[in-house]
């Protein structure tokens, strides 16, 4: 948590939780206002939500960070309404939950905006604003349907995800009629040194997965400049989803769809088998984590988004940058120490439990928490989350986990043999894991 010149700026590790958050300051302050408020004017606030990750420095003030994901966040905080929560469209589709949402018909940042609030609807502004919302989202999706916009050479098709380094868009590339995936780095209001790293970040990531071919690893197949100058990156397009949207529960609170043991280990067993390879080329991914392991179509596990990778004996990361997602880094990411494969081990041990039980084993309600368990704290075990899974894959765990990287698997390769002989012992299962078709780079 931050103040800043317009507020409070709050980070969370969950999306419902910030939602949460901010619908309960919202009920909290309408309940003060009519009880215990003896002043003659109410109190009032605005708040806006977004979602996305944001590279966090050792010694940043957080009230100083320049992100797309922070400031889309202020920008629906100083447009919305007072006594009133507004999130752009991107993240409304994202909820399981939309009950109290209206489109306003007002678009930030090129978004339409959607509202929660206690107050009653601006009658026939608010009725008109929402008819042109609506004009709003139907220009732009018959602009994407009719495939005018262009990044290089490439048509590009629809918008896939959007994050703090960048967007992503399914495309096709005419000269070859081929369906690729673009990630194009958004550029905003960022001082020089933010938007000189970021731009290092891009290239890196080029750079490094460039010089892999695997079937476990998304493949890169052109980089360059569009004709604003920003840097976009021509991936493989992968058609399936990712282990985060294949295993999340439906609805916040509620059990995720079945998890077959036998067959999250071999996904378990692809991913390690791909971090091996990439290790034995001195890649580290440093932010393995649901979101990034892509589930084809067939049932194949590809790791994505090197973009975050560091080149194993370089001093291309900067000093005191800590890099990847707080919820599933190793110890000596979140102290800034030295970091090597064994780094994607840990965190690979914290996606082998969640992908296995739903959980995390360092579970937090803050990133304060989090980054305080990982570093001081032994993880839940395994079978405190679920009492039959097999006593062997708790030991498999328990040494992902280790906090000493020199007592871990000193191999991801090791690791894969470990999951395979495990899954060879367990029974077969007639049905296989299913992969919902549909974009997932």
């Amino acid at each position: 948590m931050a103040w800043t010149p317009d507020g409070v700026m709050v980070c969370f590790l969950q999306l419902d939780l910030a939602l949460a958050a901010g619908q309960r300051v919202l009920q909290s302050l309408k309940r003060f206002n009519e009880v215990h408020n003896k002043l003659r004017t109410s109190f009032r606030v605005r708040a806006g939500v977004n979602y996305g990750e944001v590279s966090i420095f050792e010694d940043s003030k957080l009230e100083r960070i320049a992100e797309h994901v922070i400031d889309v966040a202020g920008h629906m905080q100083k447009e919305g309404r007072p006594n009133s929560l507004w999130v752009g469209g991107e993240i409304y589709n994202l909820l399981a939950d939309k009950s109290g949402f209206r489109l306003v018909g007002q678009e930030v940042d090129g978004m339409p905006v959607y509202e929660w609030s206690l107050e009653p609807p601006r009658g026939g502004t608010m009725a008109a604003r929402a008819g042109r919302g609506a004009e709003l989202l139907a220009a732009s999706e018959r602009a994407s349907a009719a495939g005018t916009r262009r990044v290089g050479r490439y048509e590009i098709l629809q918008e896939l995800g959007r994050g703090a380094m960048g967007v992503v868009y399914k495309a096709r590339d005419p000269q070859i009629a081929r369906t690729v995936a673009i990630k194009v780095i958004l550029i905003g209001n960022q001082p020089p040194e933010v938007l000189a790293d970021y731009l290092q970040r891009f290239y890196r990531e080029a750079q490094t997965a460039g010089q892999m071919s695997h079937p476990g690893i998304v493949t890169i197949h052109d980089v360059g400049e569009d004709e604003d100058g920003q840097p976009y990156l021509v991936m493989e397009y992968v058609e399936g989803t990712t282990v985060e949207k294949l295993l999340v529960p439906s609805k916040p609170g509620e059990p995720g769809p079945p998890r077959d043991l036998r067959q999250i280990l071999a996904i378990a067993a692809q991913v390690a088998d791909a971090l091996d390879y990439a290790h034995r080329r001195n890649v580290i991914h440093r932010d393995i984590k649901p979101a990034n392991i892509l589930i084809t179509s067939e049932g194949r596990a590809k790791i994505a988004d090197f973009g975050v990778a560091k080149l194993a004996g370089t001093q291309m990361t900067q000093t005191g940058l800590i890099v990847g997602t707080p919820a599933f880094m190793s110890p000596e990411q979140i102290t800034a120490g030295t970091v090597d494969s064994r780094s994607d081990i840990f965190s690979f041990g914290i996606l082998l439990c969640w992908m296995c039980t739903g959980n995390r084993p360092f579970a937090g309600e803050s990133i304060t928490e989090v980054a305080y368990r990982v570093v001081h704290m032994p993880p839940t075990p395994l079978r405190e989350f679920n009492a039959d899974l097999p006593l062997e894959l708790e030991v498999v765990l328990s040494r992902c986990l280790a906090k000493k990287p020199e007592e871990r698997f000193q191999t991801a390769g090791e690791l894969a043999n470990d999951l395979e002989a495990l899954r060879a012992k367990l029974p077969a299962t007639p049905a296989p894991l299913p992969a919902t078709p549909g974009p997932s780079n």
